[in-house]
């Protein structure tokens, strides 16, 4: 993982110098053992179906992981994709392109997009989730984006309290159609990283303009200010229970690596020491 983790990391490098690497050589350990088959670790990533309960009882009780280090660790979404005869799921975490560079631009796409649930993906209820229906979602040129339960519920919630988990499969129903945030609390991530965009869109409504706002994140129908019963949850004040984090990673890939630097060591040295090899 990290041989990948770092070759993809070089594609961000080599197109801007000033970006960091990242060193996974310095803090590898030795000790742990090359498996054929991965069948003992079924069940054991979080279940997309069961949202931030899921990352809460994989990341943060069974690890010792803290809500900011799920969040980075969840991070490794950037690149890659789900396949619909691999997980049931269907599409990518950033577009196509961004797919094979490991940076911080999951977290901007979870803050600078704007997503609605898909309901029952390829035809089964057994699998629900996000797509972006932003302004600037283009599947055919950017491949289709999507995000699971467990990468929004991070930043959102049904209700305005964060009391109600995000579920794709009831969404819709419970009145939570649009997922989206404002653009004043990623302002640093859509100059640096976004090239100016937000939800697609270089014209970006002003501040206080949230009806526009909502209608290049959630289309162009919804304009009038009565459509914020869409919302899910109050989008200038997301309640997830990482939704800091996923802000403060949006706007500062520096600080998302070094989360993350910690939260991989935790994770591939849990349970392992070398104490084992010198018995």
């Amino acid at each position: 993982a990290e041989a990948v983790l770092t070759a993809s990391r070089e594609h961000v490098t080599a197109e801007d110098s000033s970006r960091s690497t990242i060193d996974f050589k310095s803090q590898f350990t030795f000790g742990r053992t090359t498996a054929t088959t991965c069948d003992f670790a079924h069940g054991r990533l979080p279940n997309p179906e069961n949202s931030c309960s899921a990352v809460k009882e994989t990341f943060v009780d069974s690890m010792g992981l803290t809500w900011a280090q799920a969040a980075a660790l969840m991070g490794v979404h950037t690149l890659g994709r789900a396949h619909v005869s691999n997980s049931g799921y269907n599409g990518w975490w950033s577009s196509a392109l961004m797919s094979r560079k490991f940076n911080n631009d999951y977290f901007v796409s979870i803050l600078a997009k704007g997503w609605a649930p898909e309901a029952s993906v390829a035809g089964n209820p057994a699998k629900n989730q996000w797509k972006r229906v932003d302004s600037g979602a283009d599947d055919a040129a950017l491949g289709k984006e999507m995000m699971l339960n467990t990468d929004l519920c991070l930043a959102f919630s049904m209700d305005d309290d964060g009391a109600v988990e995000l579920d794709a499969a009831t969404a819709a129903e419970a009145g939570c159609e649009c997922a989206w945030g404002t653009p004043t609390a990623i302002s640093t991530a859509i100059t640096k990283y976004e090239d100016g965009h937000f939800c697609g869109s270089t014209d970006i409504p002003g501040r206080d303009d949230f009806k526009l706002q909502r209608a290049i994140c959630c289309g162009a129908e919804f304009d009038k200010v009565s459509d914020a019963v869409i919302d899910c949850g109050l989008p200038l004040s997301p309640a997830g229970p990482a939704y800091s984090s996923i802000k403060q990673f949006a706007n500062n890939e520096e600080r998302w690596i070094k989360v993350f630097k910690g939260a991989w060591k935790i994770v591939t040295n849990n349970g392992f020491s070398l104490k084992r090899l010198r018995s």
